[in-house]
This record gives structure tokens, sequence and C-alpha cells, in this order.
């Protein structure tokens, strides 16, 4: 229930929706409830920072990756989502 988890923690730079998701099964499970996985769905998702810093970018990089799922670092968030060529 997105009020009862507050909804999206907009004190994170990146990764709000991984702390959502989350957070709502959490709440979920202290609820009793089922996790269930939605195996027909898909989404659609860009490719762009692959494309631009390649394969092994996220792999060669790891305190700056680590950096980022922490999701309270903005220069490190800057370098990786905003800072670059599209």
């Amino acid at each position: 229930d997105f009020e009862a988890i507050s909804g999206f923690n907009e004190e994170l730079i990146t990764l709000e929706d991984v702390d959502f998701a989350r957070r709502l099964k959490a709440y979920g499970k202290a609820k009793g409830l089922k996790f269930a996985m939605l195996f027909k769905s898909y989404i659609i998702t860009s490719t762009r920072k692959f494309d631009k810093f390649g394969d092994w970018f996220f792999f060669k990089n790891p305190k700056l990756i680590l950096a980022i799922f922490k999701g309270h670092n903005q220069e490190a968030a800057n370098k990786v989502w905003y800072d670059f060529e599209r």
C-alpha cells in the first residue's frame, strides 16, 4: 500500500524505485501477504548508459556503483546518470 509505506523516499538521489519495492515487500510480509512475481509482464528499459560507457564500466567501477546504489551521493549519480552526452 503506497500510503502505508510513505511512498517514494524523496531523499534518495537514485534507485528510489528499488527502495520502494523493498519496503513494499517487507510491508506485505509483515501483513502476512504472499509475494508474487509477474512472469508474463515486461518493461522496456533504456540501454543508453551501457551504449555510452560499455558493458564493463559497471564492473570496473565498483566503488562508484556502490556509492550510487546507496542513494545519497549526488556526485556519483551525476557522473553516471546525468553528466554525459546523450
